[in-house]
């Protein structure tokens, strides 16, 4: 146990540090109060839902590769991954390696990353095209939002980029741009690098904490797997293994509260696609929400007992209904959404939040170290 806590520390310090490294040196306290909003994902997500994460993970791998070796038959189809885990491990990491830079190259930046100067035009622009479309009828709001988007793309188009890399000469281009054409600059995936408007040590401290969370992810990916394998060929009927129903229930829970990255994801492109249409950035949330809400289902269908239709079984699944509507049906308005974790959210709110997660992530946690 004494290496799980130690692995989750060391992740988590790994993966807040661009915060606290702007907190002092980019954005400032006041900054990144104001950021915070518009990119839930990397700052409430960070802070508070992705330690737990990353101790049930680690928590299901010391179940799976210490615990449960012990009882599988030499004969076991898989053995050489339990022998060979360090392998598999380092396998995992070549695999996040790849996704990275795949996810940097074809994503758009969120505004933390940009300069103060930049990310502080962004927000005052997103605030002033918001305004303007408030003062529209409610039922012409959404044909004036689209002309707006269509305009600024078509403005795009015809602007081409600086020549010159001079600090100077870039900060006097982009303050003559006008607001919604720079929000479309800002969103491509090159032209911020290009342009010089992100800030280079928080972009490479970022690339870190992005390689250490997907990382996170392809070690419960490996555990579910893991556990699933298992399940078939141990003939698991949810009681005969109590080694491997532990690990179940860790790699299950990391499941739940990891699908809390698709939902705040949604919200940062949401908050910003409002204003600068679709299209520019990868769909991460929609990809990662297919993927969850499917593998929760299967980890929670290995016990035989939960494949029965019945209200025990019907009240298992509430978590995996819950987490599946939040994703794909949008069943929160995003006027609600963004007083929740978005721009328009305030600290008494985002407190209550986190005391109710702490509280609901406790719970599952100590289940779980009890069975121990």
């Amino acid at each position: 146990m004494t290496w799980v806590i130690f692995c989750t520390i060391i992740t988590y310090i790994a993966t807040i540090y661009p915060i606290i490294y702007s907190l002092r040196y980019v954005h400032k306290t006041k900054g990144i109060m104001r950021l915070w909003g518009y990119a839930p994902n990397q700052f409430l997500f960070m802070v508070i839902v992705f330690p737990i994460v990353t101790f049930l993970t680690f928590l299901s791998l010391r179940y799976i590769l210490i615990k449960l070796i012990s009882i599988i038959p030499s004969n076991y189809s898989l053995i050489r991954i339990y022998d060979e885990w360090i392998l598999s491990l380092i396998f995992g990491i070549i695999i996040s390696g790849i996704i990275t830079i795949a996810v940097y190259t074809t994503s758009s930046f969120s505004l933390d990353k940009l300069e103060p100067l930049y990310a502080t035009r962004a927000m005052n622009a997103i605030t002033s095209i918001n305004e303007d479309i408030n003062l529209v009828e409610k039922d012409k709001r959404e044909s004036y939002r689209d002309k707006i988007i269509n305009d600024a793309k078509q403005k795009r188009r015809n602007i081409t980029l600086p020549n010159s890399l001079n600090s100077a000469d870039i900060a006097l281009w982009v303050e003559n741009l006008e607001d919604d054409v720079f929000l479309q600059i800002i969103r491509e995936p090159k032209s911020p690098i290009r342009l010089r408007l992100v800030n280079n040590t928080l972009y490479n401290l970022t690339v870190i904490q992005t390689f250490i969370t997907i990382l996170v992810c392809v070690y419960i990916l490996f555990s579910a797997f893991l556990c699933i394998h298992a399940a078939k060929e141990l003939n698991y009927d949810g009681k005969n293994l109590p080694e491997l129903t532990v690990a179940i229930e860790s790699v299950f829970y990391s499941l739940v509260f990891i699908s809390l990255y698709p939902i705040f994801y949604r919200q940062y492109r949401t908050e910003l696609e409002a204003i600068t249409g679709s299209g520019t950035t990868v769909l991460q949330d929609i990809i990662t929400g297919i993927l969850i809400t499917s593998l929760l289902i299967w980890i929670k269908s290995l016990d035989p007992s939960n494949r029965e239709l019945n209200a025990v079984t019907i009240v298992k699944y509430i978590p995996v209904a819950v987490i599946g509507s939040t994703m794909f049906s949008g069943i929160i308005d995003q006027d609600t959404m963004k007083q929740l974790i978005g721009s328009d959210s305030r600290l008494g709110i985002q407190v209550i939040l986190i005391v109710i997660f702490l509280i609901f992530s406790i719970i599952p946690i100590y289940h779980i170290l009890s069975r121990n």
